[in-house]
């Protein structure tokens, strides 16, 4: 039996857990969702402006991921828009 394809939500979901993990603070990004307060729209808010990380260290975690799988290139492009608009940790300024 071939190994699971994974979705883009969990290649996403991958991103967001090494990028959290070398935040600072660090933090367990599953343990963030399951801890999340859920919003009127019952979406969950994950408090990503409390995490930093350099833009270097979260673009070199993008791309190794992304690298490890065969995705379309809409799939590649969706997941790193996603990655990089969504709830990951907020760049810290270098000055």
């Amino acid at each position: 039996m071939g190994k699971r394809k994974k979705s883009p939500k969990d290649i996403l979901f991958e991103i967001y857990r090494a990028a959290y993990a070398v935040s600072t603070p660090s933090a367990d990004f599953d343990e963030l969702v399951r801890t999340a307060e859920v919003d009127e729209s019952g979406h969950k808010k994950i408090e990503y402006e409390k995490y930093f990380i350099s833009q270097e260290m979260y673009d070199e975690i993008v791309h190794s991921i992304l690298g490890k799988y065969k995705l379309s290139d809409y799939d590649r492009k969706a997941i790193k828009e996603v990655a990089y608009l969504g709830c990951g940790p907020t760049f810290k300024n270098d000055d």
